[in-house]
């Protein structure tokens, strides 16, 4: 997979460390939400190469971590901590600290209890990681342009948004009877009853990934599939909704279907594959690659 280098930050001397980007070529992560014991965990590697310089790794992840791997040796938590890289709140990024030669290859393991993120949690539509009688779970990743450290880091170990990797998410929730259902822009593969492996293409950067896992009997699914004019491709559309909404899904999707036609038009073939999802949630919203959560009013 290409690195992208050219458009990562140059190395700082931070703290006395002599930090420096890298970039990611695979993240394989496994989140498993336990009813009975209303928690969840994380635990996720990340394959990489250090960029032309050597030096201290940078990264980033909103979680709190109580287990790291580097290449499969077992590593000290306190010596990949944030540190500050400019003025401001969250402006910090975790420094890996051993340094690691240029264009070299690693991998880094991290386990972590998965809460809500040490985030900036500003904005109409928050992070969530929720339960309620069933049990049933509320997982959104809720990521955000307009508030810091709100992209793919606040559930992930994950670089800045120059870095494209393949995402790959084994999500499991145990302990409960209830069904639940994934609302997300990759790729879904059902292993069991409220087991999936959710993958995303070598493409995806820190923005890309759309994730909500909901009990199913709080959901509204329809479907559809539109020809888009340009590229000749069969789109197959995702609406989804809250049980009880007042969107009418039908006519969003006819809305869609529009809308796809024109940006194809104006912007050339549609680069996302086969499929589009969009979830109504009734209020803020966020736009992914071959998806959007939205509301009504937005998309017009």
């Amino acid at each position: 997979m290409a690195t992208s280098f050219h458009l990562a930050p140059p190395p700082k001397t931070v703290d006395g460390l002599a930090a420096v980007p890298l970039d990611i070529q695979t993240i394989d992560a496994a989140l498993v939400f336990d009813g009975a014991a209303a928690a969840a965990t994380g635990d996720a590697t990340i394959t990489y190469t250090v960029g032309p310089s050597s030096g201290h790794p940078i990264f980033d992840l909103r979680q709190e971590i109580a287990s790291a791997w580097i290449d499969g040796v077992p590593f000290p938590i306190h010596q990949m901590a944030h540190h500050t890289f400019g003025s401001g709140s969250f402006t910090d990024l975790r420094v890996i600290e051993v340094v690691q030669s240029a264009g070299s290859v690693h991998t880094l393991r991290v386990q972590y209890p998965l809460a809500l993120p040490n985030s900036q949690l500003g904005g109409s539509y928050l992070p969530a990681l929720d339960w309620s009688a069933g049990p049933r779970l509320r997982f959104v990743f809720g990521l955000s342009d307009l508030n810091r450290a709100r992209y793919a880091e606040a559930w992930l170990p994950c670089n800045l948004i120059f870095d494209q990797f393949a995402l790959t998410l084994e999500v499991q929730i145990v302990n409960t009877l209830v069904a639940h259902s994934v609302i997300t822009n990759g790729t879904v593969t059902v292993l069991g009853t409220n087991h999936w492996r959710i993958e995303f293409p070598a493409r995806c950067t820190a923005l890309s990934p759309l994730l909500e896992i909901r009990s199913s009997d709080t959901l509204e699914l329809q479907t559809d599939s539109t020809v888009l004019p340009v590229s000749g491709t069969t789109v197959s559309l995702e609406a989804w909704k809250p049980t009880g909404s007042s969107v009418v899904l039908g006519g969003q999707l006819n809305t869609l279907k529009t809308l796809l036609a024109n940006n194809e038009h104006d912007y050339g073939s549609y680069l996302r594959g086969n499929r589009f999802t969009s979830f109504f949630n009734g209020g803020g919203g966020m736009e992914y690659e071959g998806g959007t959560t939205t509301s009504s009013g937005a998309r017009r």
